[in-house]
């Protein structure tokens, strides 16, 4: 599945050394760039739902649209500018369950306040506050796991003030990581 229904494979380059970036859909049948779209600093990562990309990362413009740390590539290939969470930090994670929930980790201030990790609407980027977990520490990679719980690692020694040594199950019971790693 690809952003226009044709077989491809994404790159992005990080934007090391000289801290700009790009992101490249190559055809698999042709094996050339099909399209791209430049950053005006480093994209951390890139996921998929469907035919649209989610970019998240250090840059502040994708395609020369201001989304900063955080774009939607709709399948037609434009950057949807009213897609668009304000917040200081960076997201350095992402993740998208089944029901088109955008997980986010990092560090993520919105409004003068931390989050570690968010989730946000697919539709129209807002964050769901009723779904809400206090990460001491920092979040280093989020996956959905198979029952739909987000599964969340990194460098930290509790979530939600209930011990954890790096690794969690959130919206779960969490019973079977409760010793963490």
């Amino acid at each position: 599945e690809t952003v226009d229904g044709q077989l491809d494979v994404l790159y992005f380059s990080p934007g090391f050394p000289v801290d700009t970036g790009e992101i490249r859909r190559v055809s698999k049948v042709e094996g050339v760039v099909a399209r791209s779209w430049t950053l005006d600093r480093a994209a951390d990562g890139i996921e998929r739902s469907g035919g649209t990309l989610y970019v998240h990362g250090y840059f502040n413009q994708l395609d020369g649209v201001d989304v900063p740390h955080l774009a939607r590539i709709l399948p037609d290939g434009a950057v949807d500018p009213s897609w668009n969470l304000h917040f200081d930090g960076y997201a350095t994670n992402m993740a998208i369950d089944s029901d088109n929930g955008i997980y986010l980790g990092g560090d993520m201030y919105i409004d003068g306040i931390l989050y570690k990790v968010l989730k946000l609407s697919a539709v129209d980027a807002q964050v769901d506050f009723s779904w809400s977990h206090l990460v001491e520490g920092f979040v280093h990679c989020l996956a959905v796991g198979q029952e739909g719980h987000l599964l969340v690692g990194g460098d930290f020694n509790a979530v939600d003030n209930e011990p954890r040594a790096g690794f969690a199950a959130l919206g779960s019971s969490d019973a079977i990581f409760s010793n963490g790693f």
